[in-house]
């Protein structure tokens, strides 16, 4: 009987998570498959652990964890040695499931052909607006950018794999991703495990909804969440990739020199109007990604060249 885990890192968005888990229960079980829900509530306890009575207990068997330091990455490292299923899922708490979720993502990896699965992902349609474009919506964690035969990485909202990967590499980065700098952490895992010489099988058709909070589309969220992907593209490139940039103030500049020249251009936007042109969000995350670079430089570097693991540096 295959058994799966799947796990869920929460922290204070109790609304969002009722959802999720009301639209999981709706996800049909096989009659053989075992499958347990890993709930891990992050930072402080909310709540989250009394809406796991929303599951059907005779389909899923339940598990809380409660990690006070904040960090996604965190959550989900303690999670993974104490889930019990051999075949482990991730999603996150703002999602809604097709039915046939759980066994059209484990059905690769039960019949031997490869040890990732990676799902698609789109934003609620009641998101959608005008003036997105793809480059927006992959913001949002849309997956339209991955290969449908053979994606490089894939979205922490929906992807599964053998529980055996983590022996090849230690887990989340926990630099990275919410209560880090921002994001990346399903990004790193990705690369870390092709680079392990992993098979990924796609299941981009296997489509989960995003339902991130509305108040994402405010122009001040979306300057947030350029300048933590900036940061977090600072992170990768210089303690995994080993990238050595030169010039590095002369290209902030630069770009500082295109935001100001373009905004000339068009009247300012308020914080909490929603929306921000393709070509600003681009700007300031390059902006973040050159002033943040400044300051890892000066690090040691965390990994070896695109390394499976983090060194440990003499303190």
């Amino acid at each position: 009987m295959p058994s799966i885990s799947i796990i869920i890192a929460t922290s204070d968005r109790l609304p969002a998570l009722r959802d999720t888990l009301l639209s999981l229960g709706m996800v049909l079980v096989p009659d053989d498959f075992s499958v347990e829900l890993v709930l891990v509530e992050n930072g402080s306890r909310q709540g989250a652990e009394e809406l796991l009575r929303l599951l059907p207990p005779d389909r899923f068997s339940v598990q809380y964890l409660f990690v006070p330091l904040a960090g996604k990455s965190r959550a989900l490292n303690v999670a993974i040695p104490k889930a019990k299923g051999d075949l482990l899922m991730f999603t996150d708490d703002d999602v809604r499931f097709p039915s046939n979720w759980i066994a059209d993502m484990c059905r690769p990896l039960i019949g031997g052909e490869g040890a990732v699965v990676v799902g698609g992902a789109r934003i609620a349609p009641e998101l959608e607006r005008p003036w997105m474009t793809r480059y927006h919506r992959g913001f949002l964690a849309s997956t339209e950018y991955l290969s449908d035969t053979d994606p490089s990485e894939f979205a922490g909202l929906n992807f599964a794999c053998l529980r055996s990967v983590f022996v090849k590499v230690q887990g989340f980065d926990s630099e990275l991703g919410g209560g880090g700098l921002g994001n990346a952490e399903d990004c790193l895992l990705a690369r870390q495990l092709k680079q392990a010489g992993l098979k990924f099988v796609s299941r981009t058709n296997v489509l989960v909804e995003h339902h991130p909070d509305e108040s994402r589309l405010l122009y001040g969220n979306w300057k947030r969440t350029a300048a933590a992907n900036g940061r977090s593209q600072a992170y990768l490139m210089h303690h995994w990739y080993h990238q050595n940039m030169r010039w590095v103030r002369l290209r902030l500049l630069y770009f500082r020199l295109k935001l100001w020249f373009r905004s000339l251009f068009r009247s300012s936007s308020p914080l909490e109007a929603e929306g921000i042109p393709a070509w600003e969000l681009s700007y300031r995350t390059d902006i973040a990604k050159f002033e943040h670079y400044q300051v890892e430089r000066l690090r040691p570097r965390n990994y070896a060249c695109q390394g499976l693991g983090k060194l440990k540096h003499d303190h």
